[in-house]
């Protein structure tokens, strides 16, 4: 299933690098990408977002993601004994 969902979210990082400006003008400029980077950055900001999408997935497709959030936030979730 870690493979499935990676794949798909690669799949889903090209898709918002390629089509990027028809993202932003289906969607309009984002307010929060131009009023922190400046503007017209919102075409950054959905690259941005691509990169982090393809990070995450990469996680995700490895086990990567399973063992960093054990690590983090294992501590939260096991019983008191262990």
């Amino acid at each position: 299933m870690h493979v499935f969902f990676g794949l798909i979210g690669i799949g889903c990082a090209y898709l918002i690098v390629r089509y990027r400006g028809q993202i932003i003008n289906f969607t309009g400029p984002w307010g929060w990408a131009e009023r922190f980077l400046g503007s017209g950055q919102s075409y950054s900001a959905a690259v941005f977002l691509g990169i982090f999408v393809f990070f995450f997935s990469v996680m995700v497709l490895t086990g990567g993601f399973d063992t960093f959030f054990r690590n983090v936030f294992g501590q939260f979730f096991l019983p008191p004994n262990h």
